[in-house]
């Protein structure tokens, strides 16, 4: 499970259609993709999921379904991201399996240490900024924060929150396993050569900076 540059693919956010940006940011070295499609059309949101896990297949990418597990399991989504409230990990387990990859958003301490996390794979921790693409999120946490959250974690960590090409480094080094993006590849005229640049940038991390234990 790769978790180094984990797009979330917003169809409201998409400059071009969702299927292309998915194509292209495979194409630029995306790690993995999680479908959030809040339109509120279960129909469309599945038969989106559908051809994505398609195209998908091609590049030998995961894709996670964000909040349901009823698509997730009905597209053969690699998984499911369940926010705070919007399931429960031992029933998303017990209905995809033990090979599915299951993430939770994890806010703040006691959501990091939570023992539901026995059941997820990874958390989504933050805002570390405060974001466009998710209306009444939590007060942002900085670096700081961040940094702090992922030395509580027992689970690998996937920062989230208006994150961009400049924060590549501090994300590393504040031992996260990944940052997840939506806007700056989503809303991008190119967004192939936008997640290349993302894709060396932590390449480059990886190799010169330094990162916390």
């Amino acid at each position: 499970m790769d978790l180094s540059l984990y797009l979330i693919l917003d169809p409201s956010r998409c400059l071009h259609p969702p299927l292309e940006v998915a194509t292209a940011a495979a194409r630029g070295g995306i790690s993995l993709i999680q479908l959030r499609d809040k339109r509120g059309d279960e129909q469309a949101c599945f038969a989106l999921a559908q051809a994505l896990k398609q195209r998908l297949d091609d590049f030998n990418l995961p894709l996670i379904i964000n909040d349901s597990v009823a698509i997730a399991q009905a597209a053969k989504a690699a998984g499911v991201h369940l926010g705070q409230g919007d399931g429960d990990l031992a029933h998303a387990r017990a209905t995809l399996g033990p090979h599915a990859i299951i993430g939770r958003t994890a806010p703040n301490a006691a959501a990091l240490q939570a023992d539901e996390l026995l059941y997820a794979d990874y958390v989504g921790h933050g805002p570390v900024y405060a974001t466009a693409t998710k209306q009444n999120h939590l007060p942002p946490i900085g670096w700081a924060g961040a940094t702090a959250g992922v030395a509580l974690s027992h689970k690998p960590v996937v920062l989230i929150g208006g994150l961009g090409l400049a924060d590549v480094n501090h994300v590393y080094r504040t031992g996260a396993q990944g940052m997840a993006v939506a806007s700056a590849i989503c809303s991008a005229n190119d967004p192939a050569a936008v997640t290349s640049q993302f894709h060396q940038a932590w390449l480059a991390a990886m190799q010169s900076a330094p990162r916390s234990a």
